[in-house]
Order: C-alpha cells, then structure tokens, then sequence
C-alpha cells in the first residue's frame, strides 16, 4: 500500500538504509565479541581500546559500502584508514622521551622489536580495523555475513594462540 504522505523512492532508500546500518549494527555485535577478548587479554601496556577500533572500522566499511564505490578503490580507502589508525594507535602509546618526537620513538621502536611490542600492537590494531570494515562492506555491500564470521573466527585463534602459557 502507498502511503499518500512519503514519496515512494524515499521509502524504499530508507528501508535500504535501515537495513545496511542494522547489519552494520550486527557485524559489529559480532565481531565485538571478538575484540572484546583482544581488549581483556591485556597484552599490551596500554592496551588499545580494540573496541572503539572496531566500531571506527564499521563505520568507515558502512560509510563506504554505502557510496557506492566499487570494490578495489573501497578496500583502498579501507587500508588507508586502517595504516592512519594504526599508526595512531601505536604513537599514541608510546611513552613520551625528552628531545624526540613521537613519531621517532615509534621507528626506534619498530627497529628492534624484541625489546618493545609495537609492531605486535600495529598488527592487532590492523587485524581489528580491517575485520570490522572489511566485515561491515561484505554484510551490506554483498549481503555476506560469513565474511565478518571467519574475520571474527581468525580473531579468537589470534587471541588463544598468543595467550600465555600457565
């Protein structure tokens, strides 16, 4: 039925809209759970919030599903984003030196990694963008779940095989 008040290319954009921002929504339930056992592992001093990384993956990976893009130059702009929060994260983690930049004590610190675990924390950073915007693409783009499942999946054998052995 038509409704007289609501144009009805306007309903169907919206109903469009409420469906890829509820399986945004979901991707993110799903994958969270996985993030939330990197986050409470505590590897790392200080821990990235592996959450908020997440969502900010969702929402890029919703935000660029949405546009239309196609799939190359979409996953292009995935990984840009993916390499800026990274870098983010691990600069913002790094305590700070007297007389050297931030972004120094980050390529000091990428250069011997056995003493500091940045390159570790750029990795789980990376892993968890790019599960939730590569996740989040599929389910709306492809309306693929599985995708954000096996992304989910490869994250909780992350977390169990790096966790102490006792």
């Amino acid at each position: 039925m038509k409704s007289p008040f609501v144009p009805a290319d306007t309903r169907s954009r919206s109903v469009a809209l409420g469906g890829a921002l509820l399986s945004a929504f979901l991707t993110f339930l799903s994958l969270g759970v996985a993030a939330w056992a990197l986050q409470s592992a505590g590897w790392l001093k200080p821990n990235p919030p592996f959450i908020l990384i997440l969502l900010l993956g969702v929402i890029c990976g919703t935000a660029v599903a949405l546009t239309g893009i196609k799939r190359g130059p979409a996953f292009l702009l995935m990984a840009f984003g993916g390499i800026f929060t990274s870098v983010w994260q691990a600069i913002s983690a790094l305590p700070q030196v007297d007389g050297l930049t931030r972004y120094s004590e980050l390529l000091g610190a990428l250069a011997k990694p056995a003493n500091d675990p940045t390159d570790f924390m750029i990795i789980l950073v990376l892993i968890s963008w790019f599960a939730g915007a590569v996740g989040a693409w599929y389910s709306i783009r492809r309306n693929n779940g599985c995708v954000a499942f096996v992304l989910s999946s490869l994250m909780v054998v992350l977390n169990l095989a790096n966790l102490p052995r006792s």
